[in-house]
């Protein structure tokens, strides 16, 4: 019996996106599909196939008439294409319905701004790492708009691309059928799965994009994303990156919790960092196969190697080398200097972790990174938003930070779990209860500072008017956050000018984050410092705020502030003078004492609105002696 796969070919097009190449419409019994030139080269090298061509050279592809390609040799769908009544019974589906909330994410009213603005042609690429909400909010926007009446179900099309032999002739295709239809808003989810999608995706803005059809691009690999912004669309798109769930939207859309219980999950919607296997998982889906599929895919150089593997084991070593070096920073900030004194994590301890760290990530031990290859995965790793860089005011470096606390938790929280710590330290069962107790305590007090200087970063990644930095003087005065604002317009209490015109405006916020919910002298050290004050003193306001576990309140530095300041100083004598001179700012008559959750869900209600000088409870009274 012969089952030789007959084809002919029909006709050859001009390839749209690379004029070079051709497309081929070729016919297959009763099916006609169109493949671009290299897929017809896979088949041909595949063997058991004849193929006649009868072809000749077409110049333009013809348009309005192509339909969904099926893939040659069967029958299934490999893009699925939702529009009209499909539509409508696929925003009812089953799964579509588990997955709803009710409430949307704090971007999806930027995403609808445009979406409906009518001076702009661009192609919209959202950005987001998996479990963050993308789908979702496409499927909501979807809703949005018929609601609202700018479009009908027939007007809207949902493409979802299911497999990687998609290339951006089939897209082609499709969109040109979709425009003979007069769509308005098409939304491609999955876009990077198409194979040649870095190199020729600029047919999308240049063909479609237009004043009558907004589209939008989005797909689980937020590393292509990243890179097709500074690729095929770099000046044809309005990127829209979709930052990891804070605090704020996940009170607002999953339900009210405690900020600790946040940080041991927070940053996706999902139960995915509850375990170490669950956040390994993720990690590697998410953000190692990430990297090497779309180095692989688009045939990027990298200096991270060849193969799958050698790419996924240089991603994994750096990660998992990052969360090591956070765990080797808790134990000697906690357990050596409190608990376990002269048990150091000396050499040989410091390479029994790094022993379990690479036995539990299967990764031998022998595997080394250079310089090149950690600046490019830390890289990839700013592109995709799992880390970022919070500057420094003082000077130019600043510091990486993960986006997601619930992925360092769950690394860290495993050490303890598997009785890792144990193992180096020797330390008894009747100690471990004290031990662990604390080594959860610093590592909860390191990933509320990271969680909340990311959720800043969030609240004020598009603004022009605000920054969000660190104060890091060479080590000698530390503030965790400083977020400052320039005012066009000042506030009501100002007055205008003589000449008409308002005066410029200048604010800062100094901000400590603390972990513990009460009042220690120690917490404001750094934001009474003389230090502080020099470089605060370009502003025309400058609040010291501590975030920390309890209650919102105004306190008034008291006697233990100054006495704390004299004793950190080595001062003998309490003259006033020498006091000022030797750190203590003067100026500085109270501090601001914020409770974490409750500035987390209106943080710009502090430190920009007013909401501080509202603050009702007050501690202390403004008198202070030398």
């Amino acid at each position: 019996m012969n089952n030789k796969l007959v084809l002919t070919i029909n006709k050859r097009y001009v390839n749209p996106m690379n004029d070079l190449t051709y497309a081929y419409e070729i016919t297959q019994g009763d099916l006609t599909v169109v493949i671009a030139e290299d897929e017809l080269n896979t088949v041909r090298r595949g063997g058991n196939t004849e193929i006649i061509d009868n072809s000749k050279v077409v110049k333009m592809m013809p348009r309005g008439t192509f339909y969904l390609a099926n893939k040659i040799g069967d029958g299934d769908n490999f893009v699925s294409v939702y529009s009209g009544d499909v539509l409508k019974e696929h925003m009812n589906n089953e799964l579509y319905i588990k997955r709803r909330i009710e409430g949307k994410r704090d971007i999806f009213k930027k995403l609808h701004g445009h979406l409906l603005d009518e001076n702009s042609r661009r192609v919209l690429l959202l950005h987001g790492l998996r479990r963050t909400g993308k789908t979702v909010m496409i499927l909501q926007m979807i809703e949005q708009l018929i609601a609202e009446g700018k479009a009908t179900a027939d007007e809207i099309c949902l493409m979802t691309v299911n497999s990687e032999t998609v290339t951006m002739i089939d897209i082609y295709r499709i969109l040109d059928e979709q425009q003979s239809r007069k769509v308005k808003y098409t939304f491609i989810d999955e876009i990077t799965k198409v194979n040649d999608v870095l190199t020729s995706s600029q047919f999308i803005h240049d063909e479609f994009g237009g004043y009558k059809e907004k589209i939008l691009l989005t797909g689980t690999s937020s590393l292509a994303i990243s890179m097709l912004r500074m690729k095929s669309l770099a000046t044809r798109c309005e990127y829209i990156p979709m930052p990891p769930v804070g605090y704020n939207e996940h009170c607002r859309l999953v339900g009210n919790i405690g900020f600790l219980e946040y940080i041991r999950h927070g940053g996706i919607f999902t139960g995915d960092f509850v375990g170490f296997e669950n956040m390994k998982g993720y990690v590697y889906t998410s953000i190692v196969e990430n990297i090497s599929d779309t180095l692989l895919k688009n045939r990027v150089p990298s200096r991270l190697g060849a193969t799958k593997e050698e790419i996924e084991t240089i991603v994994s070593k750096v990660i998992y080398n990052t969360l090591t070096n956070i765990t080797k920073k808790i134990i000697n900030k906690e357990l050596n200097t409190k608990i376990v004194a002269k048990k150091n994590l000396d050499s040989e301890s410091n390479r029994k972790l790094e022993e379990m760290v690479n036995k539990s990530i299967n990764i031998s031990s022998n595997i080394k990174i250079d310089n090149n290859q950690l600046r490019e995965v830390m890289k990839a790793l700013s592109d995709m938003d799992v880390v970022v860089e919070v500057k420094n005011m003082t000077i130019h470096d600043g510091h990486m930070i993960t986006r997601f606390p619930g992925l360092v938790y769950a690394f860290c929280e495993q050490f303890l779990q598997a009785g890792s710590l144990q193992q180096i330290f020797g330390y008894t069962d009747e100690e471990s209860e004290v031990i662990e107790e604390g080594y959860r305590s610093v590592l909860e007090g390191l990933i509320i500072e990271s969680a909340i200087a990311s959720e800043m970063l969030s609240v004020y990644t598009d603004s022009t008017k605000h920054l969000v930095r660190t104060f890091n003087n060479n080590y000698k005065v530390e503030v965790d956050l400083a977020v400052s604002s320039v005012y066009e317009v000042p506030p009501p209490s100002w007055d205008i000018d003589v000449d008409g015109r308002f005066p410029r405006y200048r604010e800062i916020n100094m901000i400590e984050i603390k972990r513990r919910g009460v009042y220690t002298p120690l917490q404001v050290r750094w934001l009474v410092d003389n230090l502080t004050g020099k470089y605060t003193q370009a502003y025309n306001k400058a609040n010291r705020i501590v975030l920390y576990m309890g209650q919102t309140e105004k306190r008034w530095i008291d006697q233990e502030v100054i006495d704390m300041k004299i004793e950190d100083e080595g001062i003998e004598v309490r003259d006033r003078g020498e006091i000022v001179r030797l750190g203590y700012d003067e100026k500085v008559k109270f501090i601001y004492y914020l409770n974490i959750e409750e500035f987390l869900l209106n943080p710009h209600y502090f430190l920009f609105q007013g909401g501080l000088e509202k603050i009702t409870r007050e501690v202390g009274k403004n008198t202070l002696e030398f």
